[in-house]
């Protein structure tokens, strides 16, 4: 059944593109990120939809109206148009009348019962294989039976660790709804004898970290290795270097999650990942009427098939081997509909000496920070300095009612007001590095490869008048380091298999490597 060269060990091809795709519920897709909006029900969420379109909508109108008459859209008026509008739609709609009510006082959606439940609403319907990004699948599986889904994670989390053929057998053996993978010949067309990790792994020294593109980082806290925020794309023929393979990775100590937005939680990435490995994600603060949804991160990744999910807050600590630790320090920001969600940042530590994943963390609506809060001073107090800094450039900025259906859930003044995401600018960016004694600033979390979407990837390698439009009114990338080396830093713009000392800055790059050619 499973036909692999005698002696070796199984992985899925390298060029295996892994798509998931989700049937439609009465019409009605998730439009967010699937660990909030995967579990909010069709019937809700198909109303509040439809509300949320005709508004952004009417909005673009307003705005539309009013640059081509030379002027801005006052903030007063365009709430009352709005707000007229949803109670219009309101009165006529009964399905989004059954989801909320309308306080005229404070001009807010109230929901008239709690918005998610306890399962997931849109549940993957089949997993499509096949070599290559942009080809047509070889394989779709469909996942009708109960606990496919999970079985399925766990045998392509087999297949990423490696596992020799005779586990993977006995696994087939218990778990029928997992068989479908290894059916229409998938045993001779993507599976393969497992790569050789070595090459990548000795690379990766103890006290090393290794950007593998986008927030993606394998850090090795002293044999044992810690990956966070993992987003694998499939290759093709032609990258140059190639994505990393699941199946190259070396056996993890942990995978760390740091918040719940798609490219940090990537549904077919963590699929193919070991799913005995101890996963992380931040504890959320109990759904209460202010905030009357939250990420169900944890939820979803035991349905993906993980068995070791935990959550962690601020101060928590994670022992990693016997000379490693994670430390989780707060997130602030990125959060452009105040759904009030929890992120955490990470401190690395190794041997005494440490680093900080800043991620996509910025300032939050009240312009609260790690360093203006005085946390990151703390931080350095309690673990020295902290260098590199991983964090991001970007800095956007819109309305709340541009993001998504979940700005309904705020007053009606908040719709069309400007609100944070991710807005970290030079100035951010140098009071960071200075509270924490950083020697080296580290660009990341946006791509950075053409293996990303290209609204993703604000740093692509081939042009850059795609990004224009999405960084424009941004500080440059010289204004940024012109304003860290003030404090004493270097700004570096990583790119896929930047290599990084702990405690220090820029360590190389890995050398270019062939998945293909590990086989």
């Amino acid at each position: 059944m499973i036909d692999v060269p005698e002696g070796k060990r199984l992985a899925l091809h390298p060029l295996l593109a892994l798509t998931c795709t989700q049937p439609l519920r009465h019409g009605v897709a998730p439009t967010s990120s699937l660990p909030l909006a995967g579990y909010v029900p069709p019937e809700v969420l198909a109303p509040l939809g439809r509300l949320h379109v005709t508004l952004a909508r009417s909005w673009a109108e307003l705005v539309r109206a009013a640059h081509c008459r030379g002027r801005t859209v006052e903030t007063e008026v365009a709430e009352g148009i709005l707000w007229d509008i949803a109670r219009e739609l309101h009165g006529r709609d009964e399905a989004l009348a059954a989801v909320v009510t309308l306080d005229e006082h404070g001009r807010q959606l109230r929901p008239r019962a709690p918005l998610q439940v306890d399962r997931l609403c849109y549940p993957i319907a089949s997993l499509e294989l096949g070599r290559g990004r942009g080809e047509r699948p070889r394989v779709s599986i469909g996942l009708d039976l109960e606990g496919a889904l999970a079985a399925s994670g766990v045998l392509l989390g087999l297949c990423a660790a490696g596992a020799p053929p005779p586990i993977v057998g006995a696994f087939l053996d218990e778990q029928p709804a997992a068989f479908a993978l290894f059916k229409m010949r998938m045993a001779s067309q993507l599976v393969a004898a497992a790569p050789r990790r070595a090459r990548l792994h000795d690379e990766i020294g103890p006290g090393t970290i290794a950007h593998l593109g986008h927030a993606t980082l394998l850090a090795n806290l002293g044999g044992a290795h810690v990956l966070v925020d993992p987003w694998l794309p499939p290759a093709a023929i032609g990258d140059a270097p190639p994505p990393l393979s699941p199946s190259e990775l070396p056996p993890l100590a942990a995978i760390l999650v740091t918040h719940h937005h798609f490219d940090h939680v990537h549904i077919e990435t963590l699929l193919a990942l070991d799913k005995r490995a101890p996963i992380v994600v931040p504890r959320q603060s109990p759904i209460d009427a202010e905030h009357p949804i939250a990420p169900r991160t944890a939820q979803l990744l035991a349905e993906l098939g993980f068995v070791d999910v935990r959550t962690m807050a601020p101060g928590d600590a994670l022992t990693i081997g016997d000379r490693g630790r994670v430390i989780a320090a707060p997130f602030f920001g990125e959060d452009p509909t105040h759904v009030g969600y929890a992120g955490l940042c990470y401190v690395l530590e190794h041997e005494g000496r440490a680093c900080l994943v800043h991620v996509d963390s910025a300032a939050d609506r009240d312009d609260r920070t790690l360093a203006s809060t005085g946390i990151a001073a703390e931080l350095a107090r309690t673990h020295g300095p902290l260098s590199p800094v991983f964090a991001t450039r970007r800095q956007e900025r819109g309305t709340m009612i541009d993001y998504s259906w979940e700005a309904l859930l705020r007053p009606a003044r908040e719709w069309v007001s400007p609100t944070e995401n991710c807005a970290t600018g030079g100035e951010l960016l140098a009071s960071l590095c200075a509270a924490v004694g950083a020697g080296c600033l580290a660009l990341y979390s946006e791509g950075g490869a053409d293996w990303y979407p290209e609204w993703t990837n604000f740093i692509p390698r081939h042009g850059v008048a795609l990004a224009r439009p999405y960084q424009y009114l941004w500080e440059s990338l010289d204004e940024i380091a012109a304003a860290v080396r003030e404090v004493g830093a270097e700004t570096i713009l990583s790119r896929p298999y930047s290599r990084y000392q702990i405690g220090g800055g820029p360590d190389g790059v890995c050398s270019a490597r062939s998945s293909i050619d590990a086989y």
